[in-house]
């Protein structure tokens, strides 16, 4: 952990470090990650924790996770899809839609 110069407290990484240092909020990403089943099967999830920071495009973690805005979305013509159905409408909207792991949906 680096001891950061502009709000005292400790980052992760130094990504964050400059993030906050630039006057932007580093917050613990809240990004579900899988961590195995219980006993039931059930999946266990919980939040990544990862310092995350905003940015223009969106939000990112030094873990890797991140997410594009609604606003940069509908700019760029495109957005996220998670079913099918959804991605056969979006595309005969005229907008791209993407997967969220970042991959453009084809049927």
């Amino acid at each position: 952990m680096i001891i950061c110069g502009h709000c005292q407290d400790r980052h992760a990484t130094v990504t964050a470090v400059r993030a906050c240092s630039q006057g932007i909020q580093v917050t613990p990403c809240h990004w579900l990650v899988d961590c195995g089943y219980d006993e039931d099967g059930g999946m266990i999830a919980t939040a990544c924790g990862a310092d995350s920071y905003t940015t223009d495009y969106g939000w990112r973690c030094t873990a890797g996770h991140s997410h594009v805005s609604a606003e940069v979305r509908a700019a760029e013509g495109w957005d996220y899809v998670t079913e099918d159905e959804a991605a056969g409408y979006l595309k005969n909207t005229g907008r791209t839609p993407v997967l969220m792991n970042g991959h453009t949906w084809t049927p």
